[in-house]
């Protein structure tokens, strides 16, 4: 059984992290524009925020419906805010400057809980 929650841990740590780093880069648009565009995620593709690491595509596709072209400056916050710095990613191998896409984001953070790089 210790090996089990053992295994899990990254996991959880990776699905967290990632809800928490959505959650912040998302932050100016207030509460209400985040419940709207929550409520919306959920409504139109079934997905909670909690939810958004198992097909994070589902999320920048919301962006596009909802904001147009401005959903690149939205996945651009999402990515800094995954990223924080190059050596984050530069860590496990990844350049910065290679991560163009919310998706490229999250599997740098799945790559870095998958080291136990990621904590809560």
């Amino acid at each position: 059984m210790g090996r089990m929650s053992n295994l899990a841990m990254p996991e959880m740590g990776f699905e967290k992290t990632l809800e928490k780093c959505v959650d912040k880069s998302l932050d100016f648009l207030g509460d209400s524009g985040k419940k709207a565009l929550f409520w919306h995620l959920k409504a139109e593709y079934g997905v909670t925020p909690e939810q958004i690491c198992k097909d994070p595509s589902k999320l920048t596709n919301c962006l596009k419906k909802l904001f147009g072209p401005g959903e690149k400056s939205l996945e651009a916050r999402l990515i800094n805010e995954i990223c924080k710095d190059g050596k984050r990613c530069k860590d496990v191998g990844i350049e910065r400057s290679s991560i163009a896409t919310f998706n490229d984001a999250v599997n740098c953070l799945k790559k870095r809980s998958a080291r136990g790089d990621v904590r809560n």
